[in-house]
């Protein structure tokens, strides 16, 4: 062989085995602890921002407009949202809590009020989300904690993956834990034998609030991508005016009905 041939041959080995070191990750078991210690550093940036001011765009899919959104979110307590539409036109706002919500949809000129549940949320804004899973799209968080040894985790690259399976539902999110952030999760109910996607949720563009991660953007794709709701945050603040509440001031003479 000669010496060319030989530095070609040489070149081709290296070659692979380069390319081999740069084949598909390593994926393993985390350890018990290891997926704890993630959880419990989750739950400790999270605490660092409870009170929340947050405004940017909302979309929705087969709504015709982009709606200006404002949010005072108190810790998992309490809600307010201001939506305004194109021309700085008041559309409505929502306030909530764990045990009940009021509307006010300023077009329709009347103020609904009921449980903060899937089925009334959905009737009311075409979103099949509880309080506590608009809570969390708002602030981009978990919608919950699971158990310690309700869950199997899976390390690769710098992120873990949970997977929780109940009989009813299975949840899957994986986390960075370089930057202690949730980057999706996902839920699904257990119809026959199969699990069909109730919700989805994808966290990006991610800035430094508080002590957390904060994602600036947040799609949820409802029922398996039937509906799709895009959180976009232009401003955000670790704080909320003292000077201002979530609850809602109805003008006189508005009618109220119950959902």
């Amino acid at each position: 062989m000669t010496t060319t041939y030989r530095s070609l041959a040489l070149l081709v080995v290296l070659t692979s085995l380069i390319a081999g070191g740069c084949g598909p990750s390593v994926v393993r078991t985390a350890s018990d602890r290891e997926a704890e210690a993630i959880l419990a550093r989750l739950r400790q940036s999270y605490a660092t921002v409870p009170m929340l001011t947050l405004k940017g765009e909302l979309k929705i899919t087969g709504a015709p407009v982009t709606i200006i959104y404002e949010a005072l979110i108190r810790s998992r307590d309490s809600l307010r949202i201001d939506l305004t539409g194109p021309f700085a036109i008041p559309v409505g706002a929502l306030s909530a809590t764990q045990d009940a919500f009021l509307f006010f949809n300023v077009q329709e000129g009347e103020a609904i009020e009921g449980r903060p549940d899937r089925e009334t949320f959905g009737k009311l804004m075409g979103l099949n989300l509880n309080y506590d899973e608009m809570v969390s799209m708002l602030r981009g968080e978990l919608p919950r904690f699971p158990e310690a040894g309700s869950y199997t985790a899976e390390w690769s690259d710098g992120e873990v993956t949970y997977s929780v399976t109940g009989p009813e539902m299975t949840e899957r999110f994986t986390v960075d834990t370089a930057d202690v952030a949730v980057l999706r999760y996902s839920r699904s109910r257990i119809e026959g034998e199969r699990p069909v996607e109730e919700f989805a949720i994808t966290y990006d563009l991610f800035s430094r609030l508080g002590g957390r991660t904060f994602p600036r953007k947040v799609n949820v794709d409802i029922e398996g991508g039937e509906r799709r709701v895009t959180v976009g945050v232009e401003r955000m603040q670790d704080a909320i005016d003292p000077q201002r509440s979530c609850a809602l001031t109805i003008p006189e003479g508005i009618d109220r009905r119950r959902m």
